[in-house]
């Protein structure tokens, strides 16, 4: 789901002089590129932790990127990598669905997690096949997963296996706070282009002919 944003820099350039429109093609492309370095590598890398429980980890922050504009192709953006569908998902909601090969969810409970968040790899296979320490059911009314069996008290839940999909909510404003920030930065950024623009310009360094 594409945010966009347009900029309508028309009545401006119509007060420019010869030299300001020379720089201006070049100072555009390079102020909208800087101001979505800005926004996402700068800001949401950095404002994502506010909205995932625990902070986000560094495979998330990383995950956030920019596409620089030029010339030929006057646009700039910032998206999230493709492998990081779940940035997706916060932001703007939907269905979590299983990956790979798996059926359901494997969701955990009472299972450590990695750095990223996830179930590290094999350890539900590895847990499955030590049946004298756990099994897969479903106990009475509790959920259908992967449980901890003990001798003395009620089995425990170590990971979920009991739903196909889920809904998730958006709680990550990414769209709503990049563009605040855009408001805030964009013609602070713009003038500093502009700037270096005009003291690069080849009529700063005239030839004496």
């Amino acid at each position: 789901m594409p945010v966009s944003m347009t900029i309508d820099m028309s009545s401006a350039f119509d007060m420019m002089d010869e030299l300001e429109r020379d720089a201006f093609p070049l100072a555009l492309t390079s102020a909208m590129t800087r101001s979505m370095y800005l926004i996402s590598n700068k800001y949401l890398r950095k404002e994502i932790h506010r909205y995932v429980d625990g902070g986000a980890v560094r495979f998330s922050e990383q995950g956030i990127l920019y596409q620089a504009a030029s010339l030929s192709n006057v646009y700039a953006a910032v998206y999230y990598k493709k492998d990081r569908h779940y940035l997706g998902t916060i932001t703007f909601g939907g269905k979590v669905t299983p990956h790979d090969s798996a059926n359901v969810l494997i969701e955990p409970v009472n299972q450590r997690v990695n750095k990223y968040g996830n179930i590290p790899r094999n350890s539900l296979k590895r847990k499955k096949a030590q049946k004298h320490l756990y099994f897969v059911g479903k106990p009475g009314s509790r959920p259908y997963g992967l449980y901890r069996r003990y001798k003395k008290k009620a089995p425990s839940l170590v990971i979920k296996l009991d739903r196909k999909e889920r809904e998730q909510k958006a709680i990550f404003p990414a769209p709503q706070r990049s563009k605040r920030v855009f408001h805030r930065i964009w013609n602070e950024v713009f003038y500093e282009a502009m700037n270096f623009r005009l003291n690069k310009s080849k009529y700063r360094h005239p030839t004496g002919f």
